[in-house]
């Protein structure tokens, strides 16, 4: 009789992993980065969710993928596999995109010769911290740079401010 022998490698594979982490506050117009790292043996197949709603599947064969948005909300993991196994996801992040400052002014009014009047500024929403500048589009100068202006116009005068944040100006 004959008989034949053969023999076989079995590669364990441990469960792949996926890890996010990243977000913060972002400037209107920006992308928000989160970053998912990866363990096992590529590719690796994942999906995501933003507050619940879930994206992809993706593929990539690189241990480190960025997701590249401009959702505001709470980036998880839902599901990962890599090219042998099913695997288990952990993080979130947190991805706010702030809105664009705006400026309030105080209200004008009249003001006799050689007195002064004194106006007001404040900004809203956007990234504080303000700066504050002031227009007069009588000369067309700068005037001030504080959160607040005091003039002695010698006539009617228009003025303005602009209020800058982290991101940007309104």
């Amino acid at each position: 009789s004959s008989f034949g022998t053969g023999s076989a490698q079995l590669e364990y594979a441990p469960y792949p992993t996926a890890a996010l982490s990243g977000g913060g506050t972002f400037c209107p117009g920006e992308m928000g980065n989160v970053a998912i790292v990866f363990t096992g043996i590529g590719p690796w197949t994942f999906e995501y969710a933003i507050d619940g709603e879930v994206f992809g599947p993706i593929t990539t064969s690189s241990n480190s993928y960025t997701l590249f948005d401009d959702i505001t909300g709470t980036y998880s993991l839902v599901s990962v596999s890599d090219a042998n196994c099913g695997g288990t996801v952990t993080g979130s992040a947190d991805v706010v995109f702030n809105n664009p400052v705006q400026a309030a002014i105080s209200e004008g009014g009249g003001v006799c010769p050689g007195e002064f009047f004194d106006l007001g500024a404040s900004g809203i929403g956007g990234v504080p911290p303000y700066s504050y500048q002031w227009f007069s589009t009588n000369n067309n100068q700068w005037v001030q740079f504080d959160v607040s202006v005091s003039v002695s116009p010698a006539t009617s005068m228009d003025i303005y401010a602009v209020v800058n944040d982290a991101c940007g100006s309104e």
